[in-house]
């Protein structure tokens, strides 16, 4: 019967033997610590709600334009970095004015460029966030 070297990680025994190759060693470790790093990573909900100023709101309790709370929010995504975000807006219609969008410049290949753009979303450098509508209405006047 061979030597062998164990060793207990999460109620998971792992059998090392000599002789096992140093590659598969490694794959292995890369494997688990890859997979640890994914299970410790939690989601943070972000609700566009929470981001909503009084003075963006009609009289009426809707939403005049939601586009600089769509801005702050995923301002506060980026301060915070979670692994893993959820830009949440609630059911109903949700306004987004051309004249608070963010401008980037953005090249669409075979077209004419004009620059910068309005963007409603700027997700550039943003990783692991998704957007969810939740069944509401995003209108562009």
């Amino acid at each position: 019967m061979p030597e062998y070297f164990s060793f207990r990680v999460f109620k998971i025994r792992y059998i090392v033997r000599p002789g096992v190759p140093v590659m598969k060693r490694f794959f292995l470790i890369l494997m688990f610590a890859a997979a640890f790093t994914a299970l410790c990573g939690e989601t943070v909900v972000f609700n566009i709600e929470d981001f909503i100023l009084m003075s963006e709101r009609d009289t009426a309790g809707g939403v005049m334009d939601v586009q600089p709370a769509v801005l702050r929010a995923l301002a506060a995504v980026r301060e915070q970095s979670p692994s893993a975000a959820v830009l949440r807006f609630g059911p109903g219609q949700w306004l987004f004015r051309r004249e608070s969008a963010a401008e980037l410049e953005c090249y669409i290949s075979n077209h004419d460029q004009v620059n910068p753009r309005k963007v409603a979303f700027p997700l550039v450098g943003f990783r692991n966030l998704t957007v969810d509508g939740a069944g509401g209405e995003f209108l562009l006047p």
